[in-house]
């Protein structure tokens, strides 16, 4: 077990010490790239927060997608996540090309890849705009 405070907490206090008093504390030239870095640790904490197990379904639902029967997700060995990132590319790519080659008139995406984009990109905005759903 880790010591506390874990990584989530330490991002979320450097992130208020950054928001709250450093930026003010900055002339105004400089605000800019602090308010990006800023927005940073709060994106990087929410992904942090959020765990590896998004990227696992989303990884099993677009190869259930693609193809007869879902592919297992790969481990969560840091070698696993490499492998879990460079499978997601690999499976995104086969489905970016598939919408390429359709043809004008063709049958349209199916319905479930559809829904399976509009949850991946939702995903993206409550990472890094969560204020979008508010």
């Amino acid at each position: 077990m880790r010591e506390a405070p874990l990584g989530d907490d330490l991002l979320e206090a450097a992130h208020r010490v950054l928001k709250d008093t450093l930026i003010p504390a900055l002339p105004m030239e400089q605000r800019h790239a602090a308010m990006m870095v800023a927005s940073a640790i709060a994106i990087a904490m929410r992904q942090f927060r959020s765990g590896e197990w998004q990227e696992q379904d989303e990884f099993i639902a677009l190869g259930s997608l693609l193809a007869d029967k879902p592919p297992q997700a790969p481990t969560h060995s840091p070698v696993g996540k490499d492998a879990l990132r460079a499978g997601l590319q690999t499976l995104y790519h086969t489905l970016c090309q598939q919408i390429r080659i359709a043809q004008p008139g063709a049958r349209p995406l199916s319905p479930a890849v559809y829904t399976h984009l509009l949850q991946s990109v939702s995903q993206t905005l409550m990472d890094s705009s969560p204020k979008y759903f508010r």
